[in-house]
Order: C-alpha cells, then structure tokens, then sequence
C-alpha cells in the first residue's frame, strides 16, 4: 500500500490519540506511589486498549480470507492495520511501566519488535518495488499467469519457426489453448502428425460375365470404390540452410522460453544474448531474420518475466515472518493474562 494523502488523516488521529495516551500515563506515573505497574487499574486500561488494537490488527488476514463481509472496505481495514498497529506499541509500553518483565514478557517484546520490524520493512518495499517494476518490466503481467505466458511464448516460436525449420520433436505445451493452437495452420509436432493411412489393397481383375442360353450376359456387382485419403494439414519440411537455427533453437532458445527458469542460461544475460544473435545473424540467410528478430524479443519478454517474479517474491517476502509471528503475539499475549491472573 501506498503511503498517500488518504493516510493524512490516519496519521493525524492516531498521533493525536498517542499524544493523549501519553499525557494520562504521565500523570498517572507521577501519582503511583510505587511507579506504574500493570497490575493496576491504569496500567490494565493500558493494557486492554493496547491488546484490542493487536486483535484488530490480526483480524486483517481473517477480512481478507472473507472478502464479500460489508464489514468496512480492505483498504480501511488496511489504513487502520497499519496506523492502530503503531498506536498500540506506545500503549503495550505505558502498560508495562517501561519494563522488560520475566521471561514470557521479553519474548512478547521481542516478537513485538520483529513484527513491527517486518511491517515497516513492508511498507518501504511498497513505496520502492512497484516503481522499480514499471521501469524494469514494461511488460508486466499477473504474476499467477506467467507461466501460461511462458507456455505461449513458447508455442508461439515453434508454430512460426515449424515454418522453416519442420515439425518439431517435443510435445506441444500444456497450457496453451486449443483455439489458440488452432490458429495457426501447420503442424508442428511430430506426435500430432497423422499417421499415413495404410496401402489400399489391389482389387482382382473382374472376370467377364458369362452369357446366358440368349446371348445376354448376367449382371455382375461391381467392385467398391475406394475409399480417398483423409487430408490432413500440411506438414512443413526444412528449409535449406536452416539447420543452425534449428540447432540453436532446441538447444538454448527454447529451455530458456520454458516456465521453469534457467538462470544459468546464456540468454538470461542480455548482453550474451545480443552477441549470440549477432552471431546468428550472420551464419543465417537473410530470409531468416524475420524468424530471429521474433526470436530475440521473445527472449527478452523472458527475462522481464523472471525480474517481476523476482520483484514480486521479494515484494511478498516480509509475509513469511510478519503473518506467523502476528499469530505468535496473540497466543503469548493470551498466555501473558493468563499468567497474570494465575498468579
């Protein structure tokens, strides 16, 4: 999320309600005999709202699980994780008297510092990260479907490389739909190409008929027609001089293309695969250019792929410690009562 102007107000209330905050736990510090405890009726006021603010705060994984709940927007409940969530370190603080506690406290505390921690560090990778993105990957996609795109951008070559280049050896890529695959004309897989109907069988000479007493001849049924050969669609064969491409193609171009990344490749270094190109391009006849320039883009769109699946796992990868500590610090917080009331 995006620190914007709609978080002004946010920042402004919950500044205030921590001014107040510290305003009554000052006076209240100066008129405890024996310093501020959390035993005591203030410092369980302190407490109770710095504990409600950590529940709210929690609830947002449970909203977001119930998106259809008319219970506030996403955003609100956001704006209000992010705000209230600061707001309660203050108050957790002024329940405590500014001290660390046993040992069940100072894990509390030091799960509290890992959790506000991991959300600031958020907050950070959110105003940075998405900018970074819209210079770095001009062709962003959702990130659930790029390994369908990878699919298409691989079928995409073999389809108009087959052209030049003949059928190709491999299975055609699962994710790619059929009416995708059925716009284009040629096959390009040697499993889809139709078997050769058997040799039709020679039918025997026909006897001639024999006459009657009359002189007629008897009718005599005449052999079937054959049946015609199914046409399939038209299997493309080599051109003369393409076998390089074919080779390079097999080899690096079309693993690179593939949803699994290949960052050892060669044609994850930009530079690496301009001089491969380069390469290519000379070795190959003009008439293949066309064929390669589509290769070189396809290959780019690649690497931009593999940078926003990189940016978006480095987006998302404070979740891994914020979430389940969030969880850690409501069942401590309850055993922390717990405690407090047993004993």
């Amino acid at each position: 999320m995006l620190i914007d102007a709609a978080h002004k107000r946010w920042g402004w209330t919950t500044g205030a309600l921590g001014l107040v905050a510290a305003l009554a736990y000052a006076v209240y510090a100066r008129s405890a005999p024996g310093g501020p405890v959390g035993g005591s009726w203030q410092g369980l006021l302190f407490g109770l709202a710095g504990s409600a603010l950590m529940v709210y705060a929690g609830l947002l994984g449970v909203r977001k699980k119930f998106p259809r709940w008319r219970i506030g927007s996403a955003q609100t409940w956001l704006r209000g994780h992010i705000w209230l969530g600061l707001l309660s370190v203050p108050l957790i603080l002024f329940h405590a008297g500014f001290r660390l506690g046993g040992t069940l406290e100072q894990l509390l505390w030091a799960v509290l510092a890992a959790i506000i921690f991991s959300g600031l560090l958020a907050l950070a990778l959110q105003q940075w990260l998405p900018r970074m993105m819209t210079v770095r990957v001009p062709r962003e996609t959702f990130y659930e479907q790029v390994p369908h795109v990878c699919a298409l951008l691989q079928f995409e070559a073999d389809a108009q490389l087959a052209e030049i280049c003949g059928p190709w050896p491999f299975e055609r890529p699962s994710l790619v739909e059929e009416p995708r695959r059925k716009s284009y004309k040629y096959v390009v897989y040697t499993s889809e190409i139709p078997p050769e109907p058997p040799p039709e069988p020679v039918a025997a000479p026909v006897a001639s008929p024999p006459e009657t007493a009359g002189g007629t001849a008897t009718a005599v049924k005449a052999a079937p027609k054959p049946t015609p050969k199914p046409r399939g669609p038209r299997v493309p064969t080599a051109a003369q001089g393409s076998a390089p491409l074919r080779q390079v193609y097999e080899s690096k171009i079309r693993p690179f293309l593939d949803a699994s990344w290949q960052s050892g490749s060669d044609l994850a270094d930009a530079q690496t695969t301009e001089g491969l190109f380069a390469q290519l391009r000379a070795e190959l006849p003009q008439e293949f250019h066309r064929e390669l320039q589509m290769l070189w883009d396809a290959c780019d769109e690649r690497r931009e792929l593999a940078e926003q699946v990189k940016l978006h796992r480095l987006l998302h990868s404070w979740m891994f410690l914020h979430v389940p500590l969030t969880w850690a610090l409501l069942v401590l917080g309850a055993a922390h009562v717990m405690s407090a009331l047993y004993w």
